[in-house]
């Protein structure tokens, strides 16, 4: 096994690792314990989504970027992760499909998420691409 898959299955299975409370909660609200699954999910997907995204700052690494984006989208399709895979696109040149991926996006359901901002940060980004192709 390389350092690389090692590294990959360190980081999937620190996550659940760190997740254990060793505090009695039987007498907390189930509310609080599924906030608390939806956050040690959200870490598994938004880890190789943001390693992704700091890869598309080196021009060195786009190949790597892809692969650390569509990891992320194997474990959860979100807003987010489509915005990036957006990124890389624009990244290579490809803006017919950045743009794919960017409306993608902007349609996500977003319910647990800064809705306004986060839309309004990609249609800049949509908007940005189809100047350029005029």
């Amino acid at each position: 096994m390389n350092y690389r898959s090692l590294y990959l299955l360190l980081i999937s299975v620190l996550p659940l690792l760190c997740s254990f409370d060793f505090q009695d909660d039987t007498l907390k609200d189930n509310s609080k314990r599924e906030r608390k699954s939806k956050l040690i999910h959200h870490g598994k997907w938004y880890f190789f989504a943001n390693n992704a995204k700091e890869c598309l700052d080196d021009k060195n690494k786009i190949q790597e970027a892809l692969e650390w984006i569509d990891h992320s989208l194997d474990i959860e399709i979100n807003h987010l992760n489509l915005e990036i895979k957006g990124d890389y696109y624009v990244k290579i040149g490809d803006l017919q499909e950045a743009i794919i991926h960017y409306q993608k996006a902007i349609l996500f359901d977003k319910e647990e998420y800064d809705e306004e901002k986060d839309k309004k940060r990609v249609q800049k980004k949509l908007t940005r691409i189809r100047n350029r192709l005029k």
